[in-house]
């Protein structure tokens, strides 16, 4: 297992900050490196886009599943590969002057193992160029205050 976190801190409203990272149909105008289509919610399965910051680099696209999600303090999408598992974790919460933002990412799986120290030095640079350019984000006002999120459904007892 190999495990990268990042704290960041961003001085806006837990509501804005939770709209720019569970507002996927955002990231493309904030995130360098990914895409998400799909509703946040939990359950939901997501298509997860990855691709270098080279225009030459491949864009990486597989089925997420949103495995955590507490309304406006954790959010977690995972999805795997064939020998690589990935979560990735965004925890928010207040501060006396904004908003501490805790982005993670949980690697599994045989890759994990290969060239530890390197991936690791590699992600942990990742997150911060991903967390700055959220930070920035949401302290510009582009994030929206309200975002489409998934609805449970609730069964209704008196219709079986």
């Amino acid at each position: 297992m190999l495990e990268v976190e990042n704290e960041s801190t961003v001085a806006a409203s837990i509501g804005a900050t939770w709209a720019a990272i569970s507002g996927f149909e955002n990231y493309r105008r904030w995130h360098p490196y990914v895409i998400i289509e799909g509703l946040a919610g939990l359950g939901e399965v997501v298509g997860y886009s990855f691709q270098a910051q080279s225009p030459q680099a491949k864009r990486w696209t597989v089925e997420g599943q949103v495995t955590e999600f507490e309304l406006e303090r954790r959010l977690t999408i995972s999805v795997g590969f064939r020998y690589l598992g990935l979560e990735e974790t965004y925890s928010i919460s207040p501060l006396a002057n904004g908003v501490r933002i805790v982005h993670g990412l949980r690697f599994t799986g045989v890759l994990t193992v290969l060239g530890l120290p390197a991936i690791k030095r590699n992600l942990a640079k990742l997150l911060t160029v991903e967390d700055r350019c959220l930070v920035q984000h949401i302290a510009v006002g582009s994030g929206r205050k309200s975002v489409r999120h998934a609805v449970p459904h609730k069964r209704n007892s008196a219709s079986k």
